[in-house]
Order: structure tokens, then sequence, then C-alpha cells
């Protein structure tokens, strides 16, 4: 519940504050695409954004697809906090996600039409345990921590931020980093991993994904990172929706939550596993927020060919979901 959300907020930011003050925070040093990192937190926050009749938005400079070496995990936990506070102090209007380069560094920018900061509390915004205050005099829940923080990080990454507000009109929240740029790509629109198979053919042509998900913040998520791979999705809400779909159009993939309404992401799978056609080996792909000891051993009793917990990795899930819709893209095509 929300409690207990904040709880782990709070235990998780003092974590952080912890390590910070020890000097052993880890700063990653990985390959990864901005845009796809940017796009993703978007996608992610756009219905917590549309909850509050706001309309969420990212400006990408043009043809910014380039691999940059940094750590993708710190820059998302920054950009997190900083468009969850923008949320949470806008009344109406918009939000933005500008990403753009100056003189050697990138420019991440978060933009909003809230209430805006007076001048006292700008300058304290990134003091530890200082809580802003809404304009119309809400108290918001909070330790004060996540700017504070934030600054932390980006400052051990090489980089600073800073913030400019008017009040009464809205905030700019500014992350500058010094990323090493490594590759600019060709396209302007980013590529899945490229991976051997045992077949000289196109198995990217076509590809179709069905994906049973329930919950629509997740859809939402999934539904972007499957539009950075550039696979088409179709999307249903229970598992006998799924079942009755592979009825009528055959698909390359199936993605299945395991907890969902009418019938279950388990019982769904052993459905499709007792056809009595080709479909029935459909590469299944299963997801669960529930990952134990013994989840994998369930799942591939149950017919699935692997699972993932969420919330995802969009790396690993990138990986997982091209290598088995380019099998399930092969079986359909020795099918047809």
């Amino acid at each position: 519940d929300e409690s207990a959300g904040y709880l782990m907020s709070l235990i998780s930011d003092l974590l952080d504050m912890s390590k910070i003050d020890a000097g052993r925070l880890d700063i990653a040093q990985e390959q990864f695409d901005l845009v796809d990192l940017v796009e993703f937190l978007c996608a992610s926050l756009q219905l917590t954004a549309e909850g509050h009749g706001l309309n969420l938005e990212s400006e990408i400079e043009f043809d910014f697809h380039q691999t940059y070496i940094g750590d993708p995990a710190k820059i998302r936990q920054i950009l997190t906090n900083l468009l969850n506070n923008a949320i949470k102090f806008t009344d109406q209007g918009h939000i933005k996600l500008e990403l753009s380069t100056d003189d050697g560094h990138v420019l991440l920018r978060v933009t909003d039409t809230g209430s805006g900061i007076d001048e006292e509390a700008l300058a304290k915004v990134f003091d530890r345990f200082h809580q802003l205050d809404r304009i119309d005099g809400v108290k918001e829940v909070g330790a004060g921590l996540g700017l504070a923080i934030s600054a932390d990080l980006a400052a051990h990454m090489g980089g600073h931020l800073t913030a400019e507000s008017t009040l009464g009109k809205g905030s700019t929240f500014i992350l500058r980093l010094p990323l090493e740029r490594i590759h600019v790509a060709t396209s302007p629109a980013p590529t899945a991993p490229k991976m051997p198979v045992d077949s000289g053919e196109n198995v990217d042509k076509d590809i179709s994904i069905l994906v049973a998900e329930d919950n629509l913040t997740n859809q939402k998520v999934i539904q972007a990172i499957l539009d950075m791979i550039g696979y088409s999705a179709t999307f249903v809400s229970d598992g006998q929706s799924a079942v009755d779909l592979l009825d009528e159009q055959a698909f390359d993939l199936i993605i299945m939550d395991q907890q969902m309404p009418i019938l279950s992401g388990d019982d769904a799978i052993r459905l499709i596993r007792a056809r009595d056609d080709w479909k029935r080996d459909v590469p299944i792909l299963a997801l669960t927020a529930n990952a134990m000891d013994g989840t994998r051993n369930h799942f591939i009793e149950v017919g699935a060919n692997e699972y993932m917990s969420k919330p995802l990795d969009i790396e690993a899930f990138t990986e997982v979901t091209t290598r088995l819709a380019r099998i399930g893209n092969l079986k359909r095509a020795k099918a047809a």
C-alpha cells in the first residue's frame, strides 16, 4: 500500500545517503542508449501523469541515437525523481523531458508548468531533509532526500544538477553530465541486438507478439520497449483472451503475465501447450512480480520457455524477447 511504498522509498534513500557519506558509491561504466532511457521513462510514467491530468512528453535533439558510457541506473534514478516531483507539484499543464548536448556535455532538462519555487526555497532545494511546500498548502509526504541524493549522484558522475524556477509559472531542473560518446548510429531509430540464427531468412520481418497483461502501466512499459526493438504487439488483459486469440491468429511470441483475471497466466500456458496444432509450440515468456527460489522451475514445468521478474530490466527483456521472437518466427515460417 501507499505507506509501505513510502517506507521502502525512505529506506532506499537512507541507504544511498549512507553510501555517499562513506565514499562507497560505485559508478558503473556501461554502454547504453540515452534515447532508449528517456523514452522508457516517459512511457512508464505516462499513466501517472495522465492520472493527474497532465501531459508528459519528451523532446530529443535530432539524430540523438548514440551510445554513451556511464551509469544508466543512476541517471534513471535521478530523472525518475525529477519527473515524479514535477508530477507532484504540477496541477495543470504539461511536463517535458528534453535531451540535448551543450559544449561536449549531455543536458537532460525536466520542465513543468507547476507552482514554481520562491527564491528562498530554491536556494535550499538540494539540501538534505528540505521539503518543498505546495503553493496550495497541501503537505506532501516525503523525507526531503530525493533532490539532495540526485545532486550527489550527479556530482559523483562528474556532472551537476541545477534548478531554475519562477513562482507560479513552473520549474526546470537541469542535469548536466560529461558522458563519453562512443558511437553514432547511422539510423535515427534504435535497432535490436543482432544475434546468430539457424537460417539465412530475415526472421525479423513481420514479427508479431501477443502480450497478456492486465496492468495498464505495465502495458505501457512493455509497449515502449517493443516499439524500441521494432516489434508489433497485440495486447489483451487476461489469459482467456490470449488463448482465444491464438485460435484466430498466429504469433511469434507470447508474453504472459502470471496474475490476471478470468484465467491466470499459468492456466493459459497449460491450455496453449495442450493444443493439437503447431501453435502449441509458440515461445512463451512468463512475467511475474513475485519471483523467488524455484520460480524458474515452476514456469518451465507449466510450459513457459523463459520467465522474467518485474519491474523489467530493459536490456535483459530486450535480449530474451528478441531471441524467443526469432525462434517463433522460424517456427511460423516453416508451418506456413
